[in-house]
């Protein structure tokens, strides 16, 4: 593509001009080029070089200017996509602060189920799943009263007043094994 009067013309090559057209040009290796993310043959990896090196200087001083160059384009770049993406940030900020927040959710005072007194347990085998249901039933639902497990002992040990339990009841006492620690 050129220009001519304003207007943009297109130019048609053969393969071989498009060779020698590109030859002509001064190419130079990008610094900005990250190895084995594309092809030698890419875009990426040649930057041109605007204006000839000029022959009072000498080439590494010319090519270390391309480089600082080619660095502060890439951290304009940068600076340039930071910016746009800490705009879009405040407008998101001011967006959320317009947004009602949600009242939080009234608070209901929680009121203990009724529940029967287990029956009093004589150690029978058969009976134990009920007596032992029904005390967990009593510490699910007074988990405040019930947080220290010597209070679970003293409740569980209050319904053991016949038979094998009983006496289960009586070798505890005695021993008094404390059991927080």
């Amino acid at each position: 593509m050129y220009t001519v009067n304003g207007e943009q013309k297109r130019i048609t090559l053969t393969k071989e001009k498009k060779i020698d057209y590109l030859r002509s040009w001064k190419w130079c290796i990008n610094p900005a080029y990250h190895w084995g993310t594309s092809s030698m043959l890419s875009r990426d990896f040649y930057i041109w070089i605007e204006t000839p090196p000029p022959r009072e200087a000498s080439l590494e001083t010319y090519v270390k200017q391309e480089v600082e160059k080619s660095i502060r384009e890439t951290r304009l770049l940068y600076q340039s996509q930071l910016d746009e993406a800490l705009e879009e940030v405040s407008v998101l900020e001011k967006r959320l602060k317009r947004t009602k927040a949600a009242p939080p959710p009234e608070r209901v005072e929680r009121t203990r189920t009724a529940l029967k007194k287990p029956e009093n347990f004589s150690g029978d085998k058969k009976k134990y799943w009920a007596f032992r249901e029904s005390l967990l039933l009593h510490f699910e639902d007074d988990t405040a009263y019930f947080k220290d497990d010597r209070k679970k002992i003293d409740f569980v040990l209050s319904f053991m007043k016949e038979g094998e339990a009983a006496a289960f009841q009586t070798n505890w006492l005695e021993n008094r094994v404390d059991a927080n620690s």
